[in-house]
């Protein structure tokens, strides 16, 4: 699909009119799809916009230009000629290519050794140092988790027993004996202490 529409844009691209701006010879090109790809848009144009100008795609308007150089009509004499006009004497441009598989392999066996070496070595250290950050951000995230969770159940703690403080104060202790009155008033001492002057 890529290849596809990047041959079409290549080919309005160089249909380009005068007045013509870039986002005109887009949308061109998204109908030339089109029609080429029984009417289904073209989807992938963020792929497209990210490897256009790789040299392995560029290479391919190299591939376009001389396939359009093609002989493809009769002149008068009946001989061939050039779908365009441009002389046999024109010399090709030339554009670097990526390096290729062989090539990368000789290099890793070769003296470049160190230098790849060197490469695996400082990536090791970024990923482990990228790991150690990720490890460290996680324990900040679960221990403030924690925390949270400490301070939400010492405040649910201290609802229910400000709750229980409540009903015992307004418990009826008329008909207590002074023992159990004793015990009932310590209770609520002790409860006062703990929801009040704790927060003191």
């Amino acid at each position: 699909m890529i290849v596809h529409f990047n041959g079409c844009w290549i080919r309005m691209k160089q249909a380009h009119g005068s007045g013509e701006s870039d986002d005109q010879v887009m949308e061109k090109a998204h109908a030339l799809y089109k029609t080429e790809a029984d009417q289904k848009p073209f989807t992938l144009v963020y792929w497209w916009k990210a490897v256009k100008d790789q040299p392995k795609w560029a290479n391919r308007d190299d591939k376009q230009e001389t396939n359009t150089n093609k002989r493809v009509k009769l002149n008068g004499s009946g001989a061939y000629t050039s779908s365009n006009q441009e002389s046999d004497d024109a010399v090709p441009i030339e554009r670097s290519r990526p390096e290729g598989q062989k090539k990368a392999k000789a290099k890793l066996k070769g003296k470049n050794l160190c230098t790849s070496d060197f490469s695996l070595e400082t990536l090791k250290t970024e990923k482990m140092k990228m790991y150690h950050e990720a490890t460290h951000k996680k324990a900040e995230a679960m221990q403030r988790a924690a925390e949270s969770m400490e301070i939400a159940t010492k405040e649910k703690a201290k609802s229910e027993m400000l709750a229980k403080y409540l009903d015992l104060m307004a418990l009826d202790t008329s008909g207590f004996d002074d023992a159990r009155r004793q015990r009932h008033d310590n209770v609520l001492k002790y409860m006062e202490m703990k929801l009040f002057q704790e927060e003191n």
